[in-house]
């Protein structure tokens, strides 16, 4: 336990292990090879995780592509590119990177599905959700709604919504349950394990608490902030 923070302490289990196993893919084979040095290891992972990046910002092109155009789908990937936000926190401590980076995947299926069953676009949305839900529970809490606006704006949704939960969703939180339970050495539940500590148990209140408009009152300093390299880009963008 002196290797690993409390969330993964017997008691608490708040993580699952499907994020650290895609990190270290690469590490794996860096130790077959005899390669595995401090520097190799650690950009490894940085590595695995701007592969989820990329991935991320080129489906928010897509997403912003369909929505606004592609002039609008380009400026939004330079501000991702060059957001001080980004380039501080999520490209280096990878916070709420998974599903953050899902949520343009899930948005950009969302915007292409059709009332069908085993539709290739829900298909794919279903499993999107259900990994970032595997990473982090907290993340469904928005995607419940989306679900159910769809239900209500086409009543054909339903069963193929079903279905996909079904089909996709809990095989998938299944084989996710028994490699943390290989890896932990026993049964646990991390995703219910996040909501009762932080929740029930109220620990998260000692990590801080801020009031409902702080994101409101900060947004401009959190998320809007371009490093200096990217002004240039959006002036010669909007000058064209």
């Amino acid at each position: 336990q002196s290797f690993s923070t409390w969330e993964w302490w017997q008691g608490y289990n708040l993580r699952t292990f499907l994020y650290p196993l895609w990190l270290s893919l690469p590490g794996h084979v860096l130790k077959l090879l005899n390669l595995d040095t401090n520097l190799l290891i650690v950009n490894s992972i940085y590595f695995m995780h701007c592969l989820l990046w990329v991935i991320g910002d080129y489906y928010c092109f897509l997403f912003v592509r369909q929505l606004l155009g592609k002039r609008e789908a380009i400026a939004a990937a330079i501000f991702s590119v060059t957001s001080e936000h980004v380039n501080d926190y999520v490209l280096r401590t990878s916070a709420n990177g998974v599903e953050g980076n899902l949520m343009f995947v899930v948005f950009y299926y969302y915007l292409n599905m059709k009332p069908k069953i085993f539709d290739k676009n829900l298909s794919l949305l279903t499993l999107a959700v259900t990994l970032s839900f595997a990473v982090r529970s907290s993340s469904i809490v928005g995607y419940i709604p989306l679900a159910l606006i769809a239900i209500v704006r086409d009543p054909r949704f339903f069963v193929p919504i079903l279905v996909a939960g079904l089909t996709i969703a809990v095989p998938a939180v299944l084989l996710n349950l028994v490699s943390d339970a290989y890896f932990y050495g026993y049964w646990t539940i991390p995703q219910a394990n996040f909501v009762y500590v932080n929740v029930v148990m109220g620990i998260s209140k000692y990590f801080g608490e801020m009031p409902w408009y702080y994101y409101i009152e900060h947004i401009y300093n959190e998320f809007c902030e371009i490093e200096s390299y990217g002004i240039p880009v959006f002036f010669l963008l909007s000058v064209r």
